[in-house]
Parts: structure tokens; sequence; C-alpha cells
């Protein structure tokens, strides 16, 4: 079991730069190292009871550079991609043994790419949360693409340049790539108190969690979350069940406000 603080712990890796890259490879993470766990980074089992996890980040800058190639009426086209990458701003793990979270608060953590808090890299691993805090932990960043064409009219050359940019990231407070559980072990279940809160954490997608797999729970508040694209509080493909809950003015740009997931079910919520 881990108790105590863990405040402003991050993981320092340079910029790292790419030239020469197949356009098709510019999202294959084998391109780059990116930082795992703020704070801690664990292999196996891993309980935490009334620890305090604040400020905690991971982020390293990656410039991704193609080959040159020839698009259709262009002589030569090239992208410079620029992106941050990192993964559990306070805790990655990636093992097959449960993570429990106890009686414990995250706060300000950050990653840009996914977990704010917390990323759970194992799908058969379950994220069992009992009467914890996540406020204000974020998991997003812009991807900027640079996009260079060089066009040949007669026998001068033009040159354009264009910028896009997006924002990536997922799970603010908890990315976890199978089931999350909110109150709902039942070894523990005379210890819940209070609501176990959501508060004010933001992603690209699933403001305050992510999960690969389905999300339960009871006895919780999601409150001013937001996701840029899908899921203000939850994202999910599979399945959504929540029991004497309550989701208060979180927000998405695009689908699922409060909740995107396959089914749906909330009962006796607030």
């Amino acid at each position: 079991n881990i108790m105590g603080t863990f405040n402003k712990n991050n993981i320092i890796i340079p910029t790292q730069s790419r030239k020469g890259v197949n356009e098709k490879d510019v999202d294959n993470p084998n391109l780059y190292v990116a930082p795992l766990g703020g704070a801690i980074y664990n292999t196996g089992k891993l309980n935490l009871s009334n620890a305090v996890f604040t400020s905690n980040s991971v982020s390293a800058k990656v410039d991704l550079v193609t080959a040159v190639y020839n698009p259709p009426n262009s002589l030569m086209a090239q992208d410079t991609i620029t992106k941050y990458v990192g993964r559990g701003g306070a805790i990655y793990t990636d093992s097959t043994e449960n993570l429990l979270i106890l009686k414990s608060t995250f706060t300000k953590n950050s990653a840009a790419q996914s977990g704010g808090a917390i990323h759970n890299n194992n799908a058969d691993s379950v994220v069992d949360i009992i009467d914890s805090d996540f406020t204000s932990n974020t998991a997003k960043t812009e991807k900027i693409t640079t996009h260079t064409t060089t066009i040949m009219n007669g026998s001068k050359t033009k040159t354009t340049t264009t910028k896009t940019k997006e924002t990536i990231g997922d799970g603010g407070a908890i990315y976890a790539a199978g089931n999350v559980e909110i109150n709902t072990n039942e070894e523990y279940k005379t210890l819940v108190d209070s609501s176990n809160k959501f508060d004010k954490n933001a992603a690209a997608n699933g403001g305050a969690v992510y999960a690969g797999g389905t999300v339960n729970g009871q006895f919780a508040s999601f409150s001013n979350n937001s996701a840029t694209n899908n899921g203000g509080a939850i994202y999910t493909k599979n399945n959504v069940d929540f029991k004497n809950s309550t989701f208060s003015k979180n927000s998405a740009t695009s689908d699922g406000g409060a909740i995107y997931g396959k089914h749906v079910t909330v009962q006796d919520n607030r």
C-alpha cells in the first residue's frame, strides 16, 4: 500500500526530432520516447490509501518531418508535425493486477496524451476507485501539422505552406484500457462516506474518464468536466451504468455532453 504526498514530480526528456519519416507513420509511437508516470511507474500490484497527488506531470516535445513525397499535381510535398507526448501525469501502470485507489486525492496533474492523473495500460486490469477525488486534472495538447507543397508552374516553382491544429488527449483524470469501477467494490462499501468527486477535469475525449472497457459507479459526482471532442465527463465505446450519482455542468463540443457510451444506464441519479 502507498500512502503519502506526491507533489510537482515530472519527467524531463529533451525535444526529440525525427526526419525522413514515412507520411503514414507519423502516429507510430515507436518513433519517440514518451514519458510515463510523473510520480509513479508501476508494473506490479499497486494499492493507494489516503494518498495525495498534486501538480505532477508528463510532457515531451516531438518534431517529426516526413520524407518528401509526390501527391497528384505537385512537384513535392512535406509535412512537419509538432506534438507533445506523455501518459499518466501522476501514475502510469501496466499490470494485470487491479489498481485500487482508496480515499485519495488527485489535483492539477497533467499528461500530454492520456491519463492526466492515472493511465492504466492493461485491458485485463480494473481501475477500482473508492471515495476519492479528482480535480482540475488535464490530458490535452495541440498537434500542429505544417504542410508544405511545391508546385511546378512552367519554369517557376510555387511553394505554399499551411498549418492545421488538432487538440488531442484522452482521459483528463483517468485513462483505462480496461474497466473502471467507482464505489462498487463490496469489500470497501462501509468506507464510502461521501461522493466520489470528479470536478473540472479536461481532455479531448473523456473529460474525466476515458475507458476501453465498461464504466460502472455509484455515489459519484461529475461536475464541470469538459471535452473538446466527445464525452464531457465519460467516454467509452462500451457500456456505462451509474446509480445514485450526479452529472452537472459537464460539456463536450461534439457528442455526449456528460457521457459518451454504447449503452448508458442511469438509475436514481441526483
